[in-house]
């Protein structure tokens, strides 16, 4: 025979398995209700001072919803200054104890009322959420008054045995709504009873009691929950102690008449049907706790899940759905506020999916708050156990960092690419003017000049000066000659200051960059110019001064300026009798620049070039 207690373990289970599928329905509905509320705030936030746009906007959201009763907006003083139902315009309601909770409290707390009467002695409950200023201040209330309905199926199907409930509570012991629905409820409290005080002020979010019920003076068994949303809503599912046990009494009933020979056919049927009814009693808890499991996994799902209707509307969401695009659940399809463009591409995912296709789509999308994403989408048809199809089924997948981890990677390799047919091209250039520097220098000794390889190796040095400078540089495209001009020309001076005079350098230069196809034909002129300086302006230990700039001369033009204040150029200079003079002319030339000398007063070259 089942033991009592174990009669009872088991019936804690079911309830505890029913009291968790009407907690999902529950705060599914009433979250549905608050994203309303949030909506209609802030439309009044937004135009406080004409309201004529929010009630349209509230005579169309009303018709969406058929559970609500009618949707308002009472000021600080608790007036209604805008109501879908005309008659509530211009009366008080600050008496009333969602007003007075709302307005007393200091932060932004989502209420749900006991139940009240509305005209024609209809039985309504509140919803409302306060409506502040930036500053924190008490600006009124939004209310959504609903209509019994809306509580009625999700709390049924939780009411499994005869002299079963379900009832609604707030943390402050009064019932918002109970299921069967007596009448009346109004005022009614549970807080009389210890055991209930004890679990409503305990934080607990479950709790389990044995206690005579205040609404029908019968003896009950009660599992407690505190709602998901909002927390400050308490549900309980009870059964009376009669039908608890009912199924352990006939069983020791049974037990009891078999003793009884002459009853040993009445023992026999009531036993069959004692076990009959325990065995389709545990199938059906097991069945309801496998809802609920399946339920609670799928809500809590960590991609995006949806589902919708044939006839557009949303029947689920998981939660981080809910996040990303608010709660949709049980809009239609058209009307969830959502940006233009993405609703026409889900229009069009959803045909596919509504003809019985399952795919997948990589698409852009704008989500409500305007930011751009792409994502992974899955769509396919939602049947039923009998194969009909009830609806659609899809779920996105963000990948938008894997998109431009992918795009980054690319776009680096296509650059690494580029630059390297760059390095060739320029290693080759660079080549090719240290072989005609050589091939000058050959032709210039063949003729007498003493060799003077230091020369070449300091004109190989300003080329290799330049790709120092440029691999240094966060822009590979251009070296800045603001930098590149002073470094070469004090390594030149380093290597001369050792056997010549005191010479007084003055460089400037400042506002120039030049591709490298530039910068290196310049800084060989710069070279052959200051070593000249330094060679013959200042030979024999001799002392004066040296300036060197380079300066933009307007659009696409630059200035440089060597000077020295020594004897002058050799006569014989302008006649090419020198392999540095000769490059400085070519390379002037190369550059598309003018080159002016004057040796009145020293040596004063100056060339006129263009940047680019």
């Amino acid at each position: 025979m089942v033991g009592y207690s174990t009669t009872l373990h088991d019936a804690a289970n079911h309830r505890h398995g029913l009291v968790r599928i009407a907690d999902a329905q529950i705060s599914s509905h009433l979250r549905m209700v608050d994203n309303v509320l949030l909506e209609i705030r802030e439309g009044v936030k937004s135009s406080p001072h004409d309201l004529s746009r929010l009630n349209e906007r509230l005579k169309e959201l009303k018709e969406l919803f058929p559970f609500i009763y009618s949707m308002s907006f009472l000021d600080a003083r608790g007036v209604a200054v805008l109501s879908t139902n005309k008659d509530a315009v211009g009366l008080d309601f600050s008496s009333r104890s969602y007003f007075q909770a709302l307005s007393a409290d200091s932060g932004d707390m989502f209420y749900v009322s006991e139940p009240v009467i509305a005209p024609r002695d209809l039985t309504i409950l509140v919803t409302s959420r306060p409506v502040r200023a930036d500053d924190g201040s008490f600006l009124g209330l939004v209310n959504i008054t609903l209509l019994p309905d809306f509580f009625a199926q999700a709390m049924a199907v939780s009411v499994s045995t005869k002299g079963g409930a379900v009832l609604l509570a707030g943390k402050d012991g009064i019932v918002r709504m109970r299921q069967p629905f007596p009448d009346p409820l109004i005022g009614v409290s549970v807080s009389g009873l210890p055991a209930v005080e004890a679990f409503l002020s305990s934080g607990e979010r479950v709790g389990e009691f044995r206690v005579v019920s205040g609404l029908d003076d019968r003896e009950r068994f009660v599992s407690c929950m505190a709602l998901d949303y909002p927390p400050n809503l308490v549900l309980a599912v009870s059964e009376t102690t009669e039908a608890v046990l009912a199924g352990w009494r006939l069983e020791a009933f049974g037990n009891a008449l078999f003793s009884m020979a002459g009853l040993a056919l009445v023992l026999s049927l009531a036993f069959l049907a004692a076990r009959s009814l325990d065995r389709s009693h545990r199938a059906e808890r097991a069945r309801l706790h496998q809802n609920a499991l399946f339920s609670t996994l799928l809500r809590n799902l960590p991609v995006e899940t949806w589902a919708r209707d044939q006839a557009g509307r949303i029947i689920f969401q998981s939660e981080s759905c809910i996040k990303v695009w608010g709660d949709l659940r049980g809009l239609p399809f058209d009307a969830a506020g959502l940006p233009e463009p993405t609703l026409r591409r889900w229009e069009a995912n959803n045909s596919r999916a509504y003809a019985g296709e399952t795919f997948t789509a990589q698409e852009d999308q704008i989500l409500p708050d305007g930011a751009k994403r792409q994502v992974q989408t899955i769509l396919g048809p939602l049947t039923d156990a009998d194969g009909s199809s009830i609806g659609i089924l899809g779920i996105n997948i963000d990948i938008t960092e894997a998109s431009r981890t992918e795009e980054a990677l690319l776009r680096s390799l296509r650059e690494k690419e580029v630059m390297l047919r760059e390095i060739h091209h320029r290693v080759k250039n660079n080549l090719q003017i240290i072989l005609s520097l050589l091939n000058l220098q050959e032709e210039t000794e063949r003729h007498g000049d003493k060799p003077e390889l230091p020369r070449v190796r300091d004109r190989i040095l300003s080329m290799s000066l330049v790709h120092e400078h440029l691999y240094r540089s966060d822009d590979l495209s251009s070296v800045d000659m603001g930098l590149y001009v002073p470094a070469l020309v004090q390594r030149i001076a380093s290597a001369y200051r050792t056997s010549e005079g005191n010479v007084a350098l003055t460089v400037e230069a400042r506002d120039v960059r030049l591709t490298i196809e530039r910068a290196i034909p310049l800084g060989l002129v710069i070279n052959e110019l200051v070593t000249n300086a330094f060679k013959y302006a200042f030979a024999g230990g001799r002392s004066g001064r040296l300036e060197v700039s380079l300066l933009p001369a307007g659009e696409g033009l630059a200035v440089l300026l060597v000077a020295d204040d020594g004897p002058g150029m050799p006569p014989d200079a302008g006649n090419g009798g020198s392999l540095g003079l000769l490059l400085v002319c070519s390379l002037a030339d190369q550059l598309g620049g003018e080159m002016s000398m004057d040796s009145a007063s020293g040596t004063r070259c100056t060339i006129t070039l263009r940047t680019h």
